[in-house]
Parts: C-alpha cells; structure tokens; sequence
C-alpha cells in the first residue's frame, strides 16, 4: 500500500500546557536538590502558609543555622524565595509554578532516582543500548514482570512507578483533551492505560462515556483502587490482560495508545495496531498521543528531564507510524505536533 502523505500540523498550545512553568525550577542538579530539601524540611510549606523570619524558620527543627542560611541564600538565588524586611516569601512566580506541585515532585523523585545511571554508566548510554538496559536503574524501576502476578509486594513495587506515570499523565492528558473531540465516541478502550488517569479525564468531561483500560493484573489492581473513590469510577472498567495476545472487548468506538507504543519495538507495535483494528468496530478510531523523538540540537537535556532523555533511543517520529497503520487497515486522517517540554505527536487513524 502506498504511504499517504499528510501534513504535520503544529498546535499553538495555552493553558493547557501551563504545567510547563514548572520546569524552569528543575533545570538543573543543584535546583532540585535544593527543591527536594525545601520540600522536606517543611520550609516551602510554611512560607506557603505566610511569610517567616529566620527564627521561625529555624524553629522546625529541620537545618541548623548555617544550613539555614545554605537554603535561603540558594533559594533567593534560583527565584523560588525574596526576602521582605526580615522576613522570607516564596515569589509569585514560583507560586504560579507550586500550583503544579505533584508534577514537581514527580520530577524530582523521577531524575534523582536516574540520574545515577548517568553518571555510573555514562559510557554505555551513548555507547551501546543492551549495556545500558542491563546496568540501569531505569528499567529496574519499570520491570514490569512484577505486574503480573498479584501479591502485596508487587502491589506496592508497581504502585511506586504508577504514582510517577500518573503525575506526569495528570498534565499531559490535559493537553490531549484540549486539542481532540471526544464527545462523539460512546465507548474507549486505552491499551496500556495504567492507573486510568487518561480515561478518567476524559471520562470525567464527556458524561456519555464508557471506558475500558486494559494492562497487566496488578497496574490493573492499583488503577481500581485508584480510581474507586471518583466520579467515574463506575464508568471506567479495568480488564487484565496480555493485550498482544489476548482477546481485547469488542465494538469500540475509539481505542487509544498515551505513552506506550515507544516501549515496544516495531513488531510488537505493529501487533498492538492489529488487535486495535480487531476491537473497533468499522469506522472506528485510533487515538496514539506519544512522545517524540527528540531533536538534542534545540531541545537542550536538562536534570528534569533525564526521565525522558535516558529512553532517547525508543522514541518514533510520527511519520514511522504511517506505514505501520496503513499496512494493518487503517486510513491516518491526521497528525499533530504538540510542543511540550519535549514534542509530543497526536496520531488519528480510522479502521478501514
């Protein structure tokens, strides 16, 4: 079948993509470690509440004077603090950016935890990908062998990465939403939906929605339990299931991919549009939102997003997905580029 050629079409983005002031305060290693020692010595949420004098400061009994003096000095230096007579405010425009707390601290816990990889393996990441996978704490973190059999350890070990995910989801679903109508769609299936943060959103704002996440058995678990206290808890079901190989509920209206299809190389990724093309009914759609491959010479690597950098190799252009949807029957109808603090791209295919 012959490739269609399709323009990619750039989104001019607004508030959706507000979450994105954030990063200008994890740009780099000393930043975050001065967020992360803020945030647990308690010392942003009491400015927070109202401004403080150094006593005060002092009072919580989580620095001693000369560490005191460390933070404030550092944090007026980077932006996230003023002083105003005696006493210490947080700024306004890390207000603004404190808004988006847990993605802040989605990204903190997330580099600190992978930044050791860069610097014990530095030689293998730019050297050779199998080396890299086999030393690296990354792919420790996402061992997803651990979501297939329930127990209580593997219950927390995965709830720890999906805490991450969903943060990062929580915002970037936002941005999805903004620039996609789903209100003509009565039933979604999202492969790989993890905690259903995805579809709870969507769900959340189109009232006639059902929606079905399918993922391993224990991502399965934590996502019910996440999501049994919403709303829409009721409209959103959870099917455990190898989606490769098994059987996926038929008669979808739409079946969407949000970050998953870059885990996974081209054969795998194909066999995923296979069985998507199985479960929609005709006419139905394919929704893939995916990161980008990301253009290093205008798009700079900095501490926050070492999460995303250290998988640089799995990342597709969009236009690698053209011929492996055409070649499993469906028509692309149309391809967007959303620049996010890396481009993310928003596929729509139709079942042919």
């Amino acid at each position: 079948m012959t490739s269609t050629k399709l323009t990619l079409e750039t989104l001019n983005l607004g508030q959706e993509a507000e979450y994105l002031m954030a990063e200008s305060f994890i740009r780099d290693f000393i930043q975050v470690q001065l967020l992360k020692g803020a945030f647990d010595g308690q010392l942003l949420d009491t400015l927070e509440q109202s401004p403080t004098d150094r006593q005060g400061l002092l009072a919580l009994g989580t620095m001693d004077s000369r560490g005191l003096a460390f933070m404030l000095a550092n944090l007026q230096q980077q932006g996230v603090i003023e002083a105003t007579g005696d006493h210490f405010q947080l700024t306004q425009t890390f207000r603004q950016a404190l808004q988006f707390r847990e993605y802040l601290m989605a990204k903190i816990e997330f580099s600190n935890f992978l930044a050791p990889d860069l610097v014990q393996h530095f030689d293998t990441f730019i050297r050779s990908e199998s080396e890299f996978m086999q030393s690296s704490r990354l792919f420790e973190l996402f061992d997803y062998h651990r979501a297939l059999e329930p127990s209580a350890e593997n219950y927390a070990f995965t709830q720890r990465w999906m805490q991450l995910t969903t943060a990062l989801t929580r915002h970037e679903a936002g941005v999805c939403l903004a620039h996609h109508d789903f209100s003509s769609y009565e039933k979604i299936l999202d492969i790989g939906g993890n905690s259903g943060e995805f579809v709870k959103q969507i769900c959340t704002q189109h009232a006639q929605l059902q929606a079905t996440v399918v993922d391993l058995p224990v991502v399965c678990q934590v996502g019910a339990d996440y999501l049994r206290s919403t709303a829409c808890a009721n409209r959103v079901d959870f099917y455990p299931a190898n989606a490769l190989v098994d059987p996926l509920p038929q008669h979808q209206c739409l079946v969407s991919f949000k970050s998953v299809l870059h885990d996974w190389p081209d054969e795998a990724c194909e066999q995923f549009l296979r069985q998507s093309h199985l479960t929609l009914k005709p006419g139905g759609e394919l929704l893939i939102f995916e990161r980008s491959t990301i253009d290093f010479s205008k798009t700079p690597t900095t501490y926050g997003t070492l999460p995303t950098a250290l998988f640089y190799r799995f990342y597709r252009a969009p236009t690698d997905y053209v011929p492996l949807l055409e070649q499993t029957g469906f028509k692309v109808l149309s391809i967007k580029r959303l620049p996010l603090e890396t481009d993310f791209h928003m596929i729509l295919a139709r079942k042919v």
